[in-house]
């Protein structure tokens, strides 16, 4: 699933070490992450918004800036790294199982520019097959996200066309 980046929304990542400044730290690319007992969580990959993107090496997660405290060795989140992994995690499966229940056969799909782009014609455990005018496509369900409307990819109508086009085998005379 393409899901780079999962914003952790948890209570407890609001329960910064109280040796942590009460001001919001300066939050930037490349910054490293500890919890509260000093231990290394991770290192934040970048930051877009009020959401900074923190790499355990095993997962990425969004986090809000507001999560993050400072502590003597750098920025501090209320999480231990298994914390922040497991969390990570659940989140990823959550929006895996949020999506494969949106694609039903029939259903919808929108492009990145919130047109329809196609339709589900059948779904499996990994795939799912769209109709695409007079041509299908099978994606992978990582392709799919949830967007304003429903289920997305992020291809435009023109683009997902043309992929397509590119794919399908010319008739031959």
């Amino acid at each position: 699933m393409k899901i780079g980046k999962m914003f952790i929304s948890l209570s407890s990542l609001a329960l910064i070490s109280t040796a942590a400044s009460a001001a919001l730290p300066e939050v930037k690319a490349g910054a490293q992450v500890f919890d509260a007992s000093g231990a290394a969580v991770g290192t934040v990959e970048a930051v877009s918004g009020n959401v900074a993107t923190v790499s355990t090496g095993t997962n990425k997660a969004g986090l809000p800036l507001s999560a993050f405290g400072q502590g003597d060795k750098g920025l501090v989140i209320g999480m231990t790294k298994a914390e922040l992994d497991a969390a990570a995690t659940a989140a990823t499966a959550k929006a895996a199982s949020d999506i494969k229940a949106q694609l039903s056969p029939g259903a919808v799909i929108y492009g990145a520019d919130n047109v329809v782009v196609a339709t589900v014609e059948t779904v499996d455990a990994d795939f799912a097959t769209l109709n695409v005018g007079e041509a299908k496509a099978k994606l992978p369900l990582s392709a799919f996200t949830i967007g304003a409307q429903g289920p997305q990819i992020a291809m435009t109508s023109a683009q997902l066309k043309a992929a397509v086009a590119a794919q399908t085998p010319a008739a031959r005379p």
